[in-house]
């Protein structure tokens, strides 16, 4: 099923059949236009719209909100490491790892450059965690390597915020 927009009462619909679930419009026979705020309209007779990609603000509201969470959470999973003693020298890098990641979330700003290389050479780091940590530190740290990569292809995808 494809997500889309329609055109008569502005409302995310899936075209399963053809017409809109929100306000009924049929999709072959098209209301006027009521186009989102910051949407081009790609197919009127469909009712399809694509959406604008997201202003540098607020890729980077995003990127920061993401990247602090991911940083507090592996400060708690470093802690418990450290705590259970097993996991000692995982723990104490987690820890470190994440308060140098809450330090430099404020350099996620619009402009700067440095960002999208930044998370472009995390990969091999990142692929390396999720293989550790899924074979040696459980579930919990296993996910925390896929959110973080998923944060990566986030920043990648929306690297215009940073030039």
């Amino acid at each position: 099923m494809i997500a889309t927009i329609c055109c008569n009462c502005g409302k995310e619909k899936e075209i399963a059949g053809s017409f809109c679930t929100q306000c009924g419009n049929v999709a072959d026979m098209p209301a006027q236009p009521q186009a989102p705020d910051m949407a081009l309209i790609v197919a009127p007779e469909q009712n399809m719209y694509i959406i604008d990609p997201p202003s540098a603000e607020e890729v980077c509201r995003k990127l920061q909100s993401h990247a602090k969470t991911s940083n507090i959470l592996w400060l708690i999973v470093g802690i418990l490491q450290v705590i259970s003693v097993i996991f000692i020298f995982a723990g104490a890098w987690n820890v470190i790892r994440s308060i140098i990641g809450l330090s430099n979330v404020k350099n996620i700003v619009p402009g700067n450059s440095r960002i999208p290389p930044y998370f472009k050479g995390r990969l091999p780091m990142l692929i390396f965690g999720l293989a550790w940590n899924f074979i040696v530190g459980g579930v919990i740290p296993a996910g925390l390597s896929i959110y973080d990569l998923w944060i990566r292809d986030y920043a990648i995808k929306n690297q215009q915020a940073f030039y």
